[in-house]
């Protein structure tokens, strides 16, 4: 078996209030998919959060979150280096997005990140990503603004965002709630 790129182990999490889960304990290998479900309010989105980052102050979290080999519990995004980051795609794409920049813009970013200039050939991988992912006119759509978009083509411009982000995991938060069936 290879190594895990996440493994959770004892992981607890407490509100003032409750505690939403406790010894939550898995791992996730390259190529793995999990699936978390379980009834509203159980905890599922901030399972997520907590190993992507962005954990609320008002939370307790203990046990530990290893992201590439490397204990990430309890220590923010921003302060984590780039391969102990996870791309997190939030459940309302709409406000996910900056909505007073192009969809390219946005994408470059994210597949520019830690690079100081974009370079020859990022636009072709925009576009073939984009492709990939059910946009039959990459081009046209590059040019527009989130609200331009639909809920769907929203969703899967996050989507390619967190792929672009070269990120080792990508955790969707209920990336189809607020999508029409």
């Amino acid at each position: 078996m290879s190594t895990p790129i996440l493994t959770v182990n004892q992981l607890s999490i407490q509100s003032q209030e409750r505690t939403l889960f406790q010894d939550i304990q898995f791992e996730i290998a390259a190529g793995e998919i999990l699936a978390v479900m379980g009834p509203s309010g159980i905890g599922k989105s901030m399972l997520s959060k907590a190993i992507a980052g962005f954990t609320p102050e008002s939370m307790s979290v203990s046990g530990d979150i290893l992201l590439a080999n490397v204990s990430v519990c309890n220590v923010p995004l921003i302060e984590r280096p780039p391969e102990q980051r996870a791309a997190f795609i939030f459940q309302d794409a709409l406000q996910a997005l900056n909505p007073l920049v192009t969809v390219e813009a946005q994408l470059t970013l994210a597949h520019t990140r830690w690079r100081t200039k974009p370079k020859a050939g990022d636009r072709d991988t925009i576009v073939a990503l984009l492709t990939r992912l059910g946009f039959s006119d990459p081009s046209a759509i590059l040019k527009l603004l989130p609200s331009q978009l639909s809920g769907g083509q929203r969703q899967r411009v996050c989507i390619a965002i967190g792929l672009l982000s070269k990120a080792s995991l990508l955790i969707a938060d209920e990336p189809t709630s607020a999508l029409d069936l």
